[in-house]
């Protein structure tokens, strides 16, 4: 009786095309993913106009954002339930440069994940609308975007007596080495003028991080 082969000659000309094939469209897949924005990108979000995240130094950059950024922050907004104020998305590197304190020194990283299209600052009127955004960009996340890295940056609001400001971003302007979920205040930096946060209100922030982070 004749032994069928261990290899199925005509199964191998179906998996070696495949095997090579599934990577490439992975690969394509992730790059379309974290292009810039296009207008036919733009007439799919939700809750968000290409302009909201414009430079002031440049009309019409904010569809330099990537899409994958944008994905999540409009997920993020549908959630919340409330309205996002976006003070600060696309930066040109001129934009960056002038962030400055009253004393004009530049605090703003020159390696801003903003010149990369993947952050935003979005104002929030007080600490539950703060905390409710925190845990809710970082449980979009886990659930959509489990591979994503997440930077949190929690600033009290130096003109607004109960606002504050969220920075975050994810991480692709960090060597691979760094791209790994992290936490700051602007207690971290006092060159910035930000009011700072009280040992509570750090508490409450470094509790929802530590449920959620990766």
């Amino acid at each position: 009786m004749k032994k069928a082969p261990f290899f199925n000659i005509k199964a191998l000309f179906v998996i070696i095309p495949l095997a090579v094939l599934i990577p490439i469209l992975i690969l394509r897949f992730r790059q379309q993913s974290k292009a810039e924005t296009t207008p036919a990108f733009w007439r799919t979000v939700r809750h968000f106009q290409s302009y909201e995240f414009d430079s002031p130094f440049e009309v019409g950059s904010g569809m330099r954002m990537k899409q994958h950024f944008i994905r999540l922050i409009d997920e993020v907004r549908h959630r919340v339930g409330f309205v996002m104020s976006v003070s600060s998305g696309f930066r040109t590197p001129e934009h960056n440069s002038s962030i400055k304190n009253s004393n004009g020194v530049q605090y703003s990283s020159s390696n801003s994940p903003h010149m990369s299209g993947i952050a935003s600052d979005v104002l929030t009127n007080d600490l539950n609308d703060t905390l409710k955004l925190m845990t809710t960009i970082m449980q979009v996340r886990n659930q959509k975007y489990p591979t994503m890295s997440l930077g949190i940056g929690i600033y009290g609001s130096s003109s607004r007596p109960n606002g504050f400001f969220i920075h975050f971003d994810t991480r692709e302007h960090r060597t691979a080495i760094l791209q790994k979920d992290t936490m700051w205040t602007g207690n971290d930096y006092p060159q910035g003028g930000y009011r700072r946060l009280t040992s509570q209100e750090l508490q409450l922030f470094k509790n929802i991080f530590n449920q959620y982070k990766k």
